[in-house]
């Protein structure tokens, strides 16, 4: 996961693609609103069923803007934030603001925790700087440099019936967490439709990923935003790779008021704020 990638974090049975897994930079749209060659060279380096999934979440975004929407988040039983997030979509720049007022910013280089009271703490800081705006990013992030891809193929999903995946890790020294990694599986529509993930940031870093609880995220309230499908609500749920999705839910997200903005410096500016190592 990060800003890389997930902190914590991700199409056809498999088809005859080349499956080529290290992907390149993808810079999106040019400043004319042309496509950019390099973000043509990044779909091509994709398993096809990952293209498909990208590309539905990309096609349409504008260039040089910001995400802005209302998050409330609950997981494990207690509310982990309600508040507001701006982010870009390839989240070189987040500003999370709590619904005390305190703010957790993201410039591409620090990440600065803004407060007027000092007293004022927010645990896990970094962790959500993060995370949550990676699991609103995840479609739109899947040609990122330091991705590795595997091409689909059968994993228990919903109701443990087998559901075409594509499994994503990382590059060594990729983002926070590189040993992270996700099965993500497409819906109908060809949006994503969840993610099986493992999440190691926390764990130490000498974590054995086999012995992690796997979780998944599963997207739904699909609504178009300027012609980009968002998801406006998650669920969480426990995932076996025997069994699948769990059917019980162990938290959730509902996202509102969901734009695209200016993307102005000021919103992520860390100067005066404490720094998060």
């Amino acid at each position: 996961m990060k800003t890389p990638f997930l902190q914590i974090l991700l199409a056809a049975f498999v088809l005859a693609t080349a499956c080529k897994t290290d992907a390149v930079a993808t810079e999106g749209l040019d400043e004319s609103g042309a496509v950019d060659s390099t973000r043509d060279t990044a779909i091509q380096a994709l398993p096809s069923e990952v293209a498909a999934m990208y590309r539905a979440h990309t096609d349409a975004m504008p260039a040089g803007k910001a995400l802005s929407y209302d998050l409330l988040l609950h997981f494990g039983g207690t509310e982990r934030f309600r508040g507001s997030v701006i982010q870009t979509p390839s989240m070189d720049r987040i500003a999370m603001t709590r619904s005390d007022g305190a703010e957790l910013r993201w410039d591409g280089s620090q990440v600065g925790l803004m407060v007027s009271d000092t007293s004022v703490k927010w645990p896990g800081a970094r962790f959500a700087a993060f995370t949550w705006p990676y699991f609103f990013a995840a479609p739109m992030k899947m040609a990122d440099p330091g991705t590795k891809w595997t091409a689909a193929q059968p994993y228990p999903w919903v109701d443990g019936q087998a559901a075409p995946g594509s499994k994503l890790t990382f590059a060594p020294g990729t983002g926070d967490a590189p040993d992270d990694y996700y099965i993500v599986f497409p819906n109908a529509e060809g949006r994503v439709d969840g993610m099986a993930y493992v999440v190691t940031a926390g764990k130490g870093d000498d974590v054995d990923v086999s012995t992690l609880e796997p979780h998944a995220i599963r997207y739904s309230d699909y609504t178009m935003v300027d012609g980009v499908p968002i998801a406006h609500h998650w669920s969480f749920h426990d995932w076996n790779a025997e069994t699948g999705l769990g059917a019980d839910t162990i938290g959730y997200a509902d996202l509102n008021r969901i734009e695209w903005v200016e993307a102005k410096p000021e919103f992520f500016a860390t100067e005066g704020g404490e720094v998060v190592e």
